[in-house]
């Protein structure tokens, strides 16, 4: 059997938002323990301070402490992980809207976020509050709207109120949280949690946060450093 060779061939990588394992923010995920809980996004990757440990992430709104979070989309059928250090229930009015995820493997975790079915993002950087000013270019990657860009509307920190389900009874409800950027980036149910973030060059990124809320004129995130500072972990960027 002869086979040739075309070094001219073109290859295009596909990436996913659906499939799981590997861990990338921009990916399917839910907390399968509520009866009401909605799809919402992978987030960042972040490791704690006390163990170095990687642990996912996704909104506050999204998952309750201690139930499973599984992926793969739309059957949900594997394990991501277990979420623990909940900012948007820890208080009222909350201070932030964030959850980690512990993961079942740490070997699934990667530092990538999907843009799009062709391109991926390798997170090197993040951005310190005071940088998180009217006018900054960011984008978010989400399941429900993929990736949007736009620029920051409402600096550090601005005030909220998230509206959310019930996981437990799928009331609407609403909550004052603190804390948060705002833009002018369009977003859609289902987005949550997903990672928001400046393009760098051609394939990397700095890391801004992670998406809360959103309304008909805005698209507002907990800031990575506020997350960090909350939970007591760095954004793992190296």
């Amino acid at each position: 059997m002869e086979v040739t060779i075309n070094p001219d061939a073109a290859l295009t990588a596909t990436f996913s938002r659906q499939e799981y394992p590997p861990y990338k923010g921009g990916k399917w995920i839910k907390d399968i323990d509520r009866t009401y809980s909605n799809t919402c996004t992978s987030g960042f990757v972040f490791i704690a301070n006390s163990s170095g440990l990687k642990q996912g992430s996704t909104a506050g709104h999204c998952a309750m402490n201690n139930d499973r979070i599984r992926g793969n989309y739309p059957a949900f059928d594997v394990s991501v992980g277990v979420a623990n250090s909940n900012t948007f229930r820890a208080s009222t009015p909350a201070f932030g809207d964030a959850t980690l995820i512990g993961f079942t493997n740490q070997s699934d975790a990667t530092r990538y976020v999907i843009e799009s079915t062709s391109v991926q993002r390798l997170v090197t950087a993040k951005f310190a509050n005071s940088r998180l000013v009217v006018g900054v270019a960011l984008c978010k990657s989400g399941v429900a709207s993929s990736t949007t860009c736009g620029s920051i509307t409402g600096g550090y920190p601005q005030t909220r109120v998230v509206n959310y389900f019930d996981m437990d009874t799928g009331v609407l409800r609403s909550k004052t949280v603190h804390n948060m950027v705002c833009t002018n980036i369009t977003a859609n149910n289902g987005d949550s949690g997903g990672p928001v973030y400046q393009r760098v060059g051609t394939s990397n990124m700095k890391g801004a946060g992670l998406l809360s809320a959103r309304s008909s004129t805005e698209m507002c995130f907990d800031p990575v450093r506020n997350i960090e500072n909350s939970t007591g972990t760095q954004l793992w960027i190296s």
